[in-house]
């Protein structure tokens, strides 16, 4: 998983979120575009599942792949 994504992942504002061996074994990696009407409609969904398989204790964590063609998307 390191080799992969380096030892730190990051939040929108840059800052570190979670040092990349603490997280649990269900990693979900979601591939999105701002500008696609599926993935609009989708992400509010995932959120959703998001919050509800993390009550009361965390079990998953969710990376963004964003497909936008720049930082605005």
């Amino acid at each position: 998983m390191k080799a992969l994504f380096g030892p730190y992942l990051f939040g929108k504002a840059g800052l570190v979120e979670s040092h990349i061996l603490d997280l649990q074994p269900l990693i979900l990696l979601y591939f999105s575009s701002s500008t696609w009407f599926p993935c609009r409609e989708f992400t509010p969904k995932l959120i959703d599942f998001y919050n509800k398989v993390n009550t009361p204790t965390k079990q998953a964590e969710i990376v963004l792949i964003p497909w936008d063609m720049n930082e605005t998307d």
